[in-house]
């Protein structure tokens, strides 16, 4: 037998027999949805996958996913009053902060997550989003420092004192204090002890770190705390191109009971984006509220997620969609749409960006982030100065008056979806990672 096929069967065995836990605070949300999609599409490949996620959640039932548990030595009124200082310390440290932030999540957790590894043999621990889950010291302290463990960044938090985003702060290369974002800040407040606590938690670990975008990867290594990391590299998330695939756009707004013709003939455009949260200043909403009152051609917004935004824009042709959850009737909102509009300031990659694209829907966006990485200007779509609400009102209403170009951007869009964000793509790398990682340390312990 040559060593070609024994490098084949052990690639295979690595394949079938490794088992892979994944941890993620939540199962919803940008980065909750990232984490289940990898681990159905996982177990899809032959790969077992079992996803943890914060207790307390409410969640439908998923096959290999289950709650996370608290596991301490103390009792009932050690872990009360736990939660109750960690609390008012962060009350008292945040208090008067900036508004229009994201929370502030230090590096404790009110109750430690019990980490599977001790009962269920993880080949590799593949963590997610995991702020207030899961308590760093207690945690990485739990694990041996050869334990195989992928990161999966989700935003800035791994790496900085607290903050989600910096907004252009760089304390976090180095050792944060003084944090812009905190009420009481000072050299030693609150953003400096979860710094060097992030930072001496991770260690000595075997630690690989994976970001969803080249803007986040180069931030990450930027960071000390991750300065021990084995390594860092950026995998794309991916997506299901059968669930998100393109409909007629017709067809569509006769399903959302959409009609964009005018008494006169006319036609108005279609435009959708989402609204969770107004108030979220990283989340350029305001900027695109006054990009849209800028547009001179008439438009219909459809706007998904929460918040009063036809009021706040002062605009009468905006129909909120509520929450959506299912891919399909999130599917036909992105057909319907002439144009996808993503107006973040920062961004670690952008989910709804992918999915407008793989229903062949071009984007216009601010160059931010990991928008850049999926919309390329003039391809896929438009991408405007950071923070430019005039320049961003011109990237839309040029789309909009481009018709065969817009058309022929969404083709192209369905296209690089295929081509590069497709899930089993992901899927493929973060397994050739697993098998990498795995392979290396049994290596080291055969030698």
């Amino acid at each position: 037998m040559t060593i070609i096929h024994l490098a084949l069967i052990r690639r295979i065995l690595y394949l079938f027999l490794m088992l892979i836990d994944q941890l993620s605070t939540y199962v919803s949300g940008g980065a909750g949805l990232a984490a289940l999609r990898l681990h159905r599409s996982l177990n899809k490949q032959g790969v077992r996958s079992r996803l943890w996620y914060g207790k307390g959640e409410p969640r439908e039932a998923y096959d290999g996913v289950a709650a996370m548990e608290w596991c301490g030595k103390s009792n009932w009124l050690a872990r009360s009053g736990r939660k109750l200082w960690q609390k008012a310390a962060l009350k008292m440290a945040t208090h008067g902060r900036p508004q229009g932030l994201e929370p502030f999540s230090t590096a404790q957790a009110p109750s430690p997550t019990r980490f599977p590894l001790a009962r269920l043999e993880s080949d590799v621990v593949h963590l997610h989003w995991i702020s207030k889950s899961v308590d760093y010291e207690s945690f990485f302290e739990s694990l041996p420092d050869n334990q195989p463990v992928v990161w999966t960044l989700h935003d800035m938090n791994p790496f900085t004192g607290g903050c989600h985003y910096s907004g252009g702060c760089e304390s976090f290369v180095d050792g944060c204090h003084h944090c812009p974002q905190l009420g009481r800040s000072g050299p030693r407040d609150l953003s400096s002890r979860t710094f060097f606590t992030k930072r001496d938690s991770t260690q000595n670990k075997n630690l690989h770190v994976v970001a969803p975008s080249h803007w986040l990867t180069s931030e990450a290594k930027r960071s000390a705390i991750l300065g021990s990391a084995k390594s860092l590299q950026t995998i794309h998330h991916g997506i299901d191109v059968a669930l998100f695939q393109p409909m007629e756009k017709e067809q569509a707004r006769k399903k959302l009971g959409i009609d964009v013709s005018n008494a006169d003939g006319s036609r108005r455009a279609v435009i959708a984006f989402g609204a969770e949260s107004l108030e979220n200043h990283r989340k350029g909403f305001h900027l695109l509220l006054e990009a849209l009152k800028r547009l001179s051609i008439p438009t219909v917004g459809l706007a998904f997620g929460g918040g009063e935004i036809a009021a706040r824009a002062g605009l009468s042709e905006i129909r909120p969609q509520g929450f959506i959850h299912d891919a399909q009737q999130q599917a036909i909102l992105y057909s319907a749409a002439d144009v996808f509009i993503m107006p973040s300031l920062e961004e670690a990659f952008g989910l709804t960006v992918l999915e407008a694209m793989a229903c062949g829907t071009p984007v216009a966006g601010f160059d931010a982030g990991g928008v850049a990485d999926m919309v390329r200007d003039g391809q896929t779509g438009r991408l405007a100065q950071v923070g430019d609400v005039k320049d961003l009102a011109a990237k839309i209403e040029w789309l909009i008056q481009h018709g065969e170009e817009r058309q022929r951007m969404g083709q192209r869009a369905r296209e690089v979806v295929l081509s590069d964000f497709h899930e089993e793509k992901q899927t493929a790398k973060y397994i050739e990672l697993y098998q990498r990682i795995i392979a290396d340390q049994s290596h080291k312990v055969a030698a």
